[in-house]
């Protein structure tokens, strides 16, 4: 769904459209493999300002194989974002700008409601829905000058883009 939410968000704002590419799985390796796979059939013309990965692992991969193999810089050259918020993405390897969802809450929400109990929290439960708070993390694979960085990708006012995504994965 996230997908669908970028790509609307995107073309809202008068970018171009995104544009899916597959993984095989969610892992590092498949992102570099996506990502190698993206940059090779792509004239450098048309290459993308922004890499948004389905996951911290894909962006992993992604990262890799930009900096390895094509020398650019990130984000000065493309700028790289992931979502899940994993302990490797502050890592300064990575320092990925990546979006999280508080997991933990979330299990716990769903099993209350599977189990007919109101969550602890009740101010994240209302009825049959459940509210959280999720955060976007900025991190410089995505920011290259904080403050003009950090509105562009809030507001994903990004000229082009691109999404790694899984589909074996989708639900």
């Amino acid at each position: 769904m996230w997908s669908i939410f970028l790509t609307e968000s995107l073309e809202a704002h008068g970018s171009a459209p995104v544009l899916d590419l597959s993984a095989a799985s969610y892992s590092s390796e498949h992102g570099f493999e996506a990502a190698r796979h993206l940059f090779q059939v792509i004239p450098p013309e048309q290459w993308p300002d922004l890499l948004m990965c389905e996951n911290d692992a894909l962006a992993f991969g992604a990262i890799d194989y930009v900096r390895s193999a094509l020398k650019l810089r990130i984000p000065a050259d493309i700028a790289i974002a992931g979502f899940d918020n994993t302990p490797l993405a502050a890592s300064p390897a990575y320092d990925l700008t990546t979006y999280e969802q508080p997991a933990n809450e979330m299990v716990a929400a769903i099993l209350s409601m599977i189990l007919g109990r109101e969550p602890r929290e009740s101010k994240a439960f209302r009825g049959k829905t459940c509210r959280s708070i999720n955060r976007l993390i900025i991190g410089k694979s995505g920011a290259s000058d904080a403050t003009t960085r950090k509105e562009q990708v809030k507001s994903s006012c990004f000229k082009t883009g691109w999404g790694l995504r899984c589909p074996s994965e989708d639900n």
